[in-house]
């Protein structure tokens, strides 16, 4: 299942420097802008996702950080899922090459 947009970082104007990077991840996700002080992350699947953020003020000042994002199924989605698997299951519907 794809994310979109789960990840926004908005940071103060007195950077220089910014650079956003996926370190690892079940995929490789879409980074808008990561060396904007507005960045984006989309195309997230389920799993655990680490980046690296780093960062350079005005003043030469330079520090990174690891932001650890998880990306979890929805219960709803799982209950949804869960069922409609059920009904296959039990045999309540088939289909052949026709999907009839």
């Amino acid at each position: 299942m794809i994310r979109n947009d789960l990840l926004v970082l908005n940071l103060c104007s007195d950077i220089d420097l910014l650079a956003l990077n996926l370190c690892s991840g079940p995929n490789v996700p879409v980074i808008t802008n990561g060396d904007q002080a507005v960045a984006s992350v989309s195309n997230l699947v389920i799993g655990e996702y680490k980046f690296k953020l780093t960062v350079k003020d005005n003043e030469d000042l330079e520090s990174s950080s690891q932001i650890v994002v998880t990306v979890k199924e929805s219960e709803y989605l799982s209950w949804v899922r869960n069922r409609i698997s059920g009904v296959f299951r039990r045999g309540g519907a088939s289909c052949d090459e026709r999907g009839t």
